[in-house]
């Protein structure tokens, strides 16, 4: 935790590099029945895919203009060597 704590404060995300894992942000906390819920079927739903390496070759910073605008690509900045 002391890491991701340390990455965090480095790069403003504490799962960068070494310590990055597929993951998607939700907007609030599931509530406990939520997480029990959803989990299993979200690790069904995404079990094949995630038996693949993927190659990250950009990041994209996208924006939203305010609550409930849709989000909006603002950049795509290639990772090149």
């Amino acid at each position: 935790m002391l890491r991701c704590a340390k990455l965090y404060r480095s790069w403003g995300y504490p799962y960068v590099f070494a310590t990055f894992f597929f993951h998607m942000t939700l907007p609030r906390r599931l509530t406990e029945p939520e997480h029990d819920a959803y989990r299993p079927m979200a690790e069904a739903f995404f079990a094949a895919a995630l038996q693949y390496r993927r190659r990250v070759a950009d990041i994209c910073l996208f924006v939203q203009a305010g609550p409930g605008a849709p989000f909006m690509l603002a950049e795509r900045i290639p990772l090149t060597a």
